[in-house]
Protein backbone atom coordinates (compact mmCIF):
# COMPACT_ATOMS: atom_id res chain seq x y z
CA UNK A 1 0.00 0.00 0.00
CA UNK A 2 0.85 3.34 -0.22
CA UNK A 3 0.26 7.12 -2.43
CA UNK A 4 0.25 6.30 -6.29
CA UNK A 5 1.16 9.10 -8.04
CA UNK A 6 -1.52 10.59 -10.52
CA UNK A 7 1.29 12.43 -12.73
CA UNK A 8 2.67 9.84 -14.97
CA UNK A 9 5.74 11.76 -14.60
CA UNK A 10 5.72 11.68 -10.87
CA UNK A 11 6.25 7.39 -10.94
CA UNK A 12 8.08 7.34 -13.64
CA UNK A 13 10.10 9.79 -14.80
CA UNK A 14 13.55 8.21 -12.96
CA UNK A 15 13.00 5.25 -14.85
CA UNK A 16 12.95 7.49 -18.27
CA UNK A 17 16.43 9.27 -17.36
CA UNK A 18 18.26 6.08 -16.64
CA UNK A 19 16.48 4.16 -20.06
CA UNK A 20 17.68 7.39 -22.20
CA UNK A 21 21.51 7.26 -20.12
CA UNK A 22 21.74 4.03 -20.61
CA UNK A 23 20.83 4.31 -24.76
CA UNK A 24 23.39 8.01 -24.40
CA UNK A 25 25.79 5.17 -23.01
CA UNK A 26 25.68 2.59 -25.62
CA UNK A 27 25.33 5.57 -29.00
CA UNK A 28 28.28 7.01 -27.24
CA UNK A 29 30.26 3.01 -27.51
CA UNK A 30 29.05 2.53 -30.85
CA UNK A 31 26.72 -0.21 -30.02
CA UNK A 32 22.91 -0.05 -29.42
CA UNK A 33 20.89 -1.19 -26.39
CA UNK A 34 17.17 -1.98 -25.62
CA UNK A 35 14.71 -3.32 -27.43
CA UNK A 36 14.50 -3.75 -31.33
CA UNK A 37 11.39 -3.10 -33.74
CA UNK A 38 11.58 -7.14 -34.05
CA UNK A 39 10.77 -7.09 -30.34
CA UNK A 40 7.95 -4.25 -30.59
CA UNK A 41 6.03 -6.18 -33.34
CA UNK A 42 6.20 -9.61 -31.43
CA UNK A 43 4.99 -7.56 -28.72
CA UNK A 44 2.31 -6.34 -30.32
CA UNK A 45 1.23 -9.64 -31.79
CA UNK A 46 0.59 -10.84 -28.45
CA UNK A 47 -1.39 -7.77 -27.32
CA UNK A 48 -3.58 -8.48 -30.48
CA UNK A 49 -4.27 -12.11 -29.30
CA UNK A 50 -4.57 -10.84 -26.06
CA UNK A 51 -7.39 -8.54 -26.82
CA UNK A 52 -9.00 -11.37 -28.85
CA UNK A 53 -9.14 -13.98 -26.16
CA UNK A 54 -10.29 -11.37 -24.16
CA UNK A 55 -13.06 -10.40 -26.50
CA UNK A 56 -14.18 -13.65 -27.32
CA UNK A 57 -14.42 -14.89 -23.84
CA UNK A 58 -11.23 -16.03 -22.91
CA UNK A 59 -10.52 -18.43 -25.45
CA UNK A 60 -7.00 -19.70 -26.50
CA UNK A 61 -5.83 -17.65 -29.37
CA UNK A 62 -3.06 -18.71 -31.58
CA UNK A 63 -0.13 -16.88 -31.80
CA UNK A 64 1.94 -16.71 -35.29
CA UNK A 65 4.86 -14.91 -35.68
CA UNK A 66 6.64 -14.10 -39.42
CA UNK A 67 9.91 -15.54 -40.23
CA UNK A 68 12.39 -13.12 -37.80
CA UNK A 69 14.61 -11.65 -40.70
CA UNK A 70 18.12 -11.77 -40.48
CA UNK A 71 19.28 -9.22 -40.03
CA UNK A 72 18.41 -9.70 -35.98
CA UNK A 73 20.69 -12.27 -35.92
CA UNK A 74 23.39 -10.40 -36.04
CA UNK A 75 22.33 -7.91 -33.03
CA UNK A 76 21.73 -10.82 -30.72
CA UNK A 77 23.24 -10.00 -27.36
CA UNK A 78 22.85 -6.14 -28.16
CA UNK A 79 19.08 -6.04 -26.00
CA UNK A 80 16.41 -7.87 -24.66
CA UNK A 81 14.21 -9.96 -27.36
CA UNK A 82 11.03 -12.09 -27.96
CA UNK A 83 11.62 -14.81 -29.97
Amino acid sequence: GGRVPEDWRERFLRAYDIELQEWVDAVTAGHSTGPSSWDGYAATVVCDAGVEAMTNGGVRVELSLRKRPELYEAARGAGPTID
